[in-house]
């Protein structure tokens, strides 16, 4: 059985920039289908965030979903050797809204995530990751994803 590392408090659950950092050791389709099969929506594949790190082109993978009325992005941050944010090794996907949602609905999909049995650790961004995603945001409407 895999030890999980859940690292989030119900103070930072309700933090202003709700982001998740999620280790998960999963392939990003395989990922998106068990999201799929337990938020009972459909997640669809966006347009790859297409990099250029260390003089390699590196596309990762984005998908969206439909969540209680509110889109999620969900991130590959690793892909093939290569983290989407150097700093987050270890953490496999990012999770953030698109849009403002309430508390309670960040809550129950976090509830949904942390019960997945193969998911060993779910944490809260901090002030490092929050200007991260807001660049990262940046790069995504620059692609229209």
């Amino acid at each position: 059985m895999i030890k999980k590392n859940i690292l989030i408090t119900k103070n930072e659950n309700k933090n202003k920039e709700k982001i998740y950092l999620i280790q998960w050791h999963l392939i990003d389709y395989k990922a998106a289908i068990i999201l799929q099969n337990l938020l009972e929506t459909k997640i669809i594949q966006q347009p790859y965030l297409r990099l250029t790190i260390k003089n390699k082109i590196i596309d990762f993978p984005i998908f969206s979903f439909l969540y209680k009325d509110d889109e999620y992005y969900f991130i590959s941050n690793y892909v093939d050797n290569d983290y989407l944010h150097p700093e987050l090794k270890g953490i496999d996907y990012i999770l953030l809204p698109n849009n403002d949602i309430d508390d309670d609905s960040w809550s129950d999909l976090y509830r949904t995530i942390k019960n997945i049995t193969t998911v060993s650790g779910i944490y809260s961004g901090n002030e490092k990751t929050v200007k991260f995603v807001y660049q990262l945001r940046e790069q995504m409407q620059f692609y229209k994803i």
